[in-house]
């Protein structure tokens, strides 16, 4: 019998792609049948052994051969996708009720109005709950359908998939460079003002240790804006700042990069979301329309 407590700790895709490998027999097969790499199923593999503390498959032969725990796991599997799958045809009566969406109040600004939009037309009794700011993405409760942002690693009862990798550059408004001068080395920050996201300064603890850390925010909104007044440096989104200059060019072109092509930070954002809900499907065409706007944005800029 498999570790319930264990499985927890599986995302479903880890599942999903060992039963293919069942099924198909070996990786190369799994592989053709799939389109997922075969590096991807080799991984996958090895995250299960570990979580399930024993060997899964014999190594070394030209087959997928299971070893007796492994023959158990891939039984639980097909209980499980079986199970999905009864879920997934019932999901299709799920077209009225309350979605609850927890997110940043960056992409609930300038993202999710749009979506909401396209969803409305395809599923007009289904009320949208939209709830953003850094409280919502550390909220310890189960008292969301979806979230958007980073990685939850204490909820391994998630479906957690990543959305974008969001790059952050430095910014200072003409006010500033100005009064203060540009500096021409990362190193020079240390000698200026700085403007920090409140938790996660995007700093080096040298530059942050000497730097003149003025103002700390858990909202980059509130960074932007006091960046455009003069109060100093910040690392802000890169995808944050091309949605503000499309929306206020005059204003915002006040901004400029401090290093053209250096990146400050990358953030990981993540669409998660419960397994087994009863509302995947809607679900799901929330991550597909969030998905295209993003690629769309990027082609755009």
């Amino acid at each position: 019998m498999m570790d319930k407590n264990k499985l927890r700790q599986v995302d479903f895709g880890k599942l999903q792609n060992f039963y293919t490998l069942f099924r198909e027999g070996s990786i190369s097969k799994a592989s053709i049948a799939t389109g997922v790499t075969r590096r991807t199923y080799y991984y996958d593999l090895a995250v299960l052994e570990e979580v399930f503390e024993t060997k899964l498959y014999l190594s070394g032969k030209k087959n997928f051969i299971l070893t007796d725990e492994g023959k158990k796991l891939a039984d639980l599997c097909k209980t499980i996708l079986d199970s999905l799958s009864q879920v997934t045809e019932s999901d299709s009566s799920f077209t009225e009720g309350n979605i609850t969406i927890h997110t940043t109040a960056s992409l609930g600004l300038y993202y999710f109005p749009k979506i909401i939009r396209e969803f409305r037309e395809k599923y007009p009794n289904i009320t949208i709950e939209l709830l953003s700011g850094p409280e919502y993405l550390g909220s310890k409760y189960h008292d969301f359908d979806i979230t958007v942002g980073p990685y939850l690693s204490d909820k391994r009862d998630l479906s957690q998939n990543l959305l974008n990798i969001y790059e952050y550059g430095y910014f200072a408004s003409e006010e500033y460079l100005n009064k203060y001068g540009t500096p021409k080395a990362i190193e020079d920050l240390r000698n200026h003002k700085m403007i920090c996201y409140a938790g996660e300064h995007l700093l080096s603890d040298e530059i942050l240790s000497k730097a003149q850390v003025i103002v700390k925010s858990n909202s980059y909104l509130t960074l932007t804006e006091l960046c455009l007044l003069g109060l100093g440096i910040c690392s802000l989104s890169l995808d944050l700042y091309n949605f503000m200059i499309k929306d206020e060019p005059l204003r915002y072109s006040k901004l400029h990069r401090v290093f053209p092509d250096y990146v400050s930070e990358r953030d990981n954002i993540y669409f998660s979301f419960f397994k087994f809900t009863t509302k995947e499907k809607p679900i799901r065409d929330i991550f597909e329309m969030l998905k295209n706007l993003v690629k769309l944005e990027k082609l755009q800029n």
